[in-house]
């Protein structure tokens, strides 16, 4: 029977754990064969306290640093609620100075007219509301008007984009094909 030494021995290969050894002296330690410079790692009674302490100090740099982020996210939130409220204040405070002018305009363009007319109050006052109301029923027909006109141009470009399309693709479009069906069919086709 071979034994395992004998086989790497006679193979060449060296035994685990062969290597170049460092001769001891008689009486010496292990850590006088350490190259100068080095200490010897200390190895501590109770290795698990070395990692739940550093477990500790991870957890208390990574909560401080969810703290400092926190805090700069209010920080942030408080500035922004801040500017808005400013500008809340100043819009406010804008559209009442644009109403009172626009008060202050009519009602002196309603004492003027009412001066020429004799003093009467009441007609210059009629007259200056009812300019009003008929420049802003004029100004709401015209932006309406402009609405539909605008928004049926898009739809006929999107339609014949899509037409144009189609005929590219497949050498007629939707409404030629169409008009070729109710032509066959004498022009009776159901309309959906």
């Amino acid at each position: 029977m071979v034994n395992a030494e004998s086989f790497r021995t006679q193979n060449g290969s060296k035994p685990l754990g062969a290597g170049p050894r460092v001769p001891m002296e008689p009486g010496s330690s292990p850590d006088a064969s350490l190259p100068p410079g080095k200490d010897k790692p200390q190895l501590t009674s109770d290795p698990l306290g070395d990692v739940a302490a550093s477990w500790a100090e991870v957890r208390e740099f990574l909560n401080h640093f969810l703290t400092v982020k926190a805090d700069q996210v209010k920080l942030q939130a408080r500035q922004v609620a801040l500017w808005a409220l400013a500008g809340l204040t100043g819009g406010i405070a804008g559209f009442a100075a644009i109403i009172m002018a626009v008060v202050f305009l009519l009602n002196g363009t309603a004492v003027g007219l009412s001066e020429l007319l004799g003093g009467r109050i009441w007609v210059g006052q009629l007259i200056v509301g009812s300019a009003v109301l008929l420049a802003i029923a004029l100004a709401g027909w015209l932006g309406v008007r402009k609405f539909f006109q605008t928004s049926h141009k898009r739809m006929v470009a999107k339609y014949d984009r899509r037409h144009s399309l189609q005929q590219f693709t497949f050498g007629y479009d939707a409404s030629r094909r169409a008009a070729r069906e109710r032509g066959a069919d004498g022009g009776c086709a159901p309309r959906m």
